[in-house]
């Protein structure tokens, strides 16, 4: 997904939060690689459920990884 894209999806979600109606959360994690910091923000999530939802968004992305490079073929 490209720049602009991922953008518009990030945008939509937090409209979603945002909307009383339904029932979505977001969590968002920065990287600063000069200071080596990590700030983690989330929206209408409890504080305790944040470790569990990156742990479950960890799991996923890695499971969507190792499909990608198990259809790789080497040349």
């Amino acid at each position: 997904m490209d720049a602009k894209n991922t953008l518009q999806a990030i945008t939509a979600i937090l409209k979603d939060c945002l909307d009383e109606n339904k029932n979505a959360c977001v969590v968002v994690v920065g990287y600063d690689y000069d200071s080596e910091m990590v700030k983690v923000y989330g929206l209408n999530i409890e504080e305790w459920e944040v470790s569990d939802l990156l742990q479950d968004a960890a799991d996923t992305t890695g499971q969507f990884v190792e499909q990608l490079m198990a259809s790789r073929t080497l040349n």
